[in-house]
């Protein structure tokens, strides 16, 4: 039997001043005992969904291949760790402007890799008014 948590929320970030900022603020609000914030750059828990939203945009320095594995390296992770499906979203290459620090991906490169690796059952949302997509894996 799978170990689920109902009503539960587990919070990553690599940053662990954003971490402690937020264990400030949810501190003395009802329900706290059901947030779980870490310090982490992976998912360690399972849940039934996963949302990775903005995680990917900056790129700074780094080489546009080795950002794609690392990005490639959590989508595994997020499959690994999701029962009924998860999401993501990154700025789209679809424009007519660039900063050297942003990362602009092929959406129609991400669905692929979805569908390959993950599942058939892939949405990819190109349809609303900012520079970005989102793709849905439902398993």
């Amino acid at each position: 039997m799978k170990n689920m948590c109902l009503n539960k929320y587990f919070g990553y970030d690599i940053s662990e001043v954003m971490i402690n900022a937020a264990n400030e603020f949810i501190h003395n609000d009802e329900g706290k005992e059901q947030i779980f914030l870490e310090n982490s750059n992976l998912i360690t828990h399972c849940a039934d969904y996963s949302v990775a939203s903005g995680i990917f945009n900056t790129i700074f320095d780094e080489q546009e291949s080795q950002w794609r594995d690392y990005i490639l390296a959590v989508l595994h992770n997020m499959n690994e760790k999701s029962y009924k499906g998860f999401s993501f979203n990154m700025l789209t290459d679809r424009v007519d402007f660039r900063d050297k620090n942003l990362y602009y991906a092929n959406p129609c490169y991400y669905f692929e890799v979805c569908r390959k690796y993950f599942s058939k059952n892939v949405v990819l949302l190109h349809d609303y008014p900012l520079f970005e997509w989102t793709i849905l894996v439902l398993k």
